[in-house]
C-alpha cells in the first residue's frame, strides 16, 4: 500500500503506522478497487456481472462497486502502538488533498470515553503543525456555545458517546448543531463500548462475545437504505454452521491489526509475577465465618451464588469493606463497583492499624517503601482493584508512610481525574497511582508507569484479561495478589 503524503503532522511515524496510514486512506478513497475479492464473476450469459461472496447481493457492473463498498474500517493494533496518531494522519492528509476543494472539506467527529477527550486535544497539540488542525471539545454544560458556523470552521469536533446519547433523547435533531453537520468522517475510539466514513479505533476488538464485532460491521456496512448491504446476519449465519472464512474474508477487507511482538521488538519483555498471598489470621479468622455463613444460606433470593462469591473475593481484599458495599454491587457477578460511599471508610478507619489488617496492602506498602529506597523515583507503580471502596483503604497506609499517591475513581470528577494523572506524570515525588478498573482499565494514557499491582482475588479469565491491559507499557510488571 503506498503511503499518503503528509505535512501537517510533525511526529514522523514509524514504519507499522506509515502501514495503518495508507490502509485508513485506502479505505476512504478507493472506490471499490480494494473490494474486487469480496465479489464473484458470474458465468458468462448471466444477467448479472458479480455476487457479493458474502451478501449474495448481484450487480451489474463492477463500476458501481463505488457505490456499494462502504468506506471506514477496523484499526485494531495493540494499546500503544499509535492508533490516534494515524487516525490524526488521515486527517491531516485528506485536509491537505482538499485544500482546493472546499466543498468537501467538513469536519471529522471523534467520539470517545469521557476521560480521553483532554487526551486526544493534547495528541492534536502534540503531534500536528501548530494551527493546522482546528479542534474543538463538543463536551459538558457549555457545548451549545459551539454554535454550527463555529463547527464548520474546525477540523475535528471531539466529543463523548454520553454527549451524542444525551443529545440525540433530549435535543430536537433540528435544533441541535451536532447533528447538522454533514461530517467528513466519524472515528470511534474504544469502540467496543458502543453515511460517513467509520474509522473504529480500538486494541481489543471483541471483550465479550462475536456480537461486539459484528456490531461495529453493522456500522460501517449497513446504510440506512438498505438492510441487504449489512454483513452481520450473513456472517452471524455461516458462524452458526460452524464456518468462518465469511468472518476472516470481511476482516482482511475492513480491519487492520499491528502487535508489539512483530512491530516493536526492541521493547523489554513484559514480566508477569503471580503471587498467593496467605490471609493473616485475624482475615482468615474473618474468611472462614462468612465461608459458612454462605454455604449455609438458602439461596432464595436471586443472583444468591454471585453476591456470595463476591462477598468471598471482598473479604480477600479487607473484611470491612463488606460494610461498604451496596448489595446491589454485590449482585454483579463482574465485581466491579465505581459507585458507594467512600468517605464512610475514610471517617470510619483513622485507624490506621485497621488498614494494615490486609494482607495485600501489607505486601503493596513492603514492596512501595523497597522501590522508594532503591530508584529514587525511578518507578511508576499502578495499583488497581475492583472496588473503589478499597482504594480509600489503601490511600490511607500510604498516606501514613509517606508515600505520595494519586488516584483515579468513578466518584471523583473527570477535572480531577485529569489533575491526578498529571500529577503523576509530571511529580517525582508521586511513585503510584490507585485506580479502579472500571473508570482506568481501558485508553488511559498512563505509559510512564513500568510496574502494576492487580490487587484482586478473581478468576484466571480475570487475571489474563488484564495482561491484556499491561502489554501497551514497555517494561511492565504485573504482580496480581489473591
Amino acid at each position: 500500500m503506498r503511503t499518503p503524503c503528509n505535512s501537517i503532522i510533525q511526529t514522523p511515524l514509524l514504519p507499522h503506522q506509515k502501514t495503518g496510514l495508507a490502509f485508513l486512506w485506502e479505505r476512504e478513497i478507493s472506490n471499490g478497487q480494494s473490494a474486487h475479492h469480496l465479489w464473484a464473476t458470474s458465468p458468462p450469459g448471466s444477467t448479472f456481472n458479480a455476487r457479493h461472496i458474502i451478501t449474495n447481493k448481484f450487480i451489474s457492473s463492477f463500476e458501481s462497486l463505488s457505490t456499494t463498498t462502504p468506506l471506514g474500517g477496523l484499526l485494531v493494533d495493540d494499546m500503544g502502538l499509535g492508533k490516534t496518531i494515524q487516525a490524526l494522519a488521515l486527517i491531516g492528509t485528506l485536509k491537505q488533498q482538499l485544500i482546493t476543494n472546499p466543498q468537501r472539506s467538513t469536519p471529522t467527529i471523534i467520539l470517545c470515553p469521557p476521560r480521553l477527550i483532554t487526551n486526544w486535544k493534547s495528541q492534536i497539540s502534540k503531534h500536528a503543525q501548530a494551527g493546522a488542525l482546528q479542534a474543538k471539545i463538543y463536551h459538558g454544560p457549555t457545548r451549545h456555545s459551539l454554535c454550527n458556523a463555529k463547527i464548520w470552521k474546525c477540523d475535528i469536533i471531539i466529543t463523548s458517546y454520553n454527549t451524542i446519547t444525551q443529545e440525540f433523547k433530549q435535543t430536537p435533531i433540528s435544533t441541535s448543531s451536532i447533528f447538522k453537520i454533514n461530517w467528513q468522517r466519524i472515528i470511534l475510539d474504544e469502540a467496543h463500548l458502543l453515511s460517513s466514513h467509520q474509522i473504529f479505533l480500538m486494541g481489543t476488538p471483541i471483550h465479550n462475545t462475536i456480537y461486539d464485532l459484528l456490531g461495529m460491521i453493522s456500522f460501517i456496512t449497513q446504510p440506512q437504505s438498505s438492510d441487504q448491504d449489512n454483513w452481520s446476519p450473513f456472517i452471524l449465519s455461516s458462524l452458526s454452521k460452524g464456518r468462518n472464512d465469511m468472518l476472516n474474508l470481511a476482516l482482511q477487507h475492513l480491519s487492520l491489526r499491528h502487535t508489539k511482538t512483530t512491530h516493536l521488538k526492541s521493547l523489554p519483555t513484559i514480566r508477569h509475577h503471580y503471587e498467593l498471598l496467605p490471609l493473616n489470621p485475624t482475615m482468615q479468622q474473618e474468611y472462614s465465618a462468612l465461608y459458612k455463613e454462605c454455604l449455609s444460606s438458602k439461596r432464595k433470593r436471586p443472583g444468591e451464588v454471585f453476591r456470595n462469591i463476591n462477598k468471598l473475593q471482598i473479604c480477600c481484599n479487607h473484611h470491612i469493606l463488606l460494610n461498604t458495599i451496596p448489595d446491589a454491587d454485590l449482585e454483579d457477578h463482574k465485581g466491579s463497583s465505581t459507585q458507594g460511599n467512600s468517605s464512610k471508610i475514610t471517617l470510619t478507619l483513622l485507624d490506621v492499624a485497621t488498614c494494615m489488617i490486609s494482607s495485600k496492602i501489607s505486601h503493596l506498602l513492603k514492596s512501595s517503601l523497597k522501590n522508594k529506597q532503591s530508584n529514587c523515583g525511578q518507578t511508576k507503580l499502578v495499583v488497581y482493584t475492583q472496588w473503589t471502596q478499597f482504594l480509600s483503604l489503601i490511600g490511607i497506609a500510604l498516606a501514613h508512610h509517606s508515600i505520595l499517591s494519586a488516584q483515579i475513581n468513578g466518584t471523583i470528577t473527570e477535572q480531577a481525574q485529569e489533575k491526578s494523572l498529571e500529577n503523576f506524570f509530571n511529580n517525582s515525588e508521586c511513585e503510584l497511582l490507585i485506580a479502579s478498573i472500571t473508570t482506568a482499565g481501558t485508553g488511559l494514557n498512563i505509559t510512564c508507569a513500568n510496574m502494576f499491582y492487580l490487587m484482586v482475588r478473581g478468576p484466571p479469565k480475570f487475571y489474563y484479561d488484564f495482561r491484556t491491559l499491561t502489554s501497551k507499557f514497555p517494561g511492565a510488571q504485573l504482580e496480581p495478589s489473591q
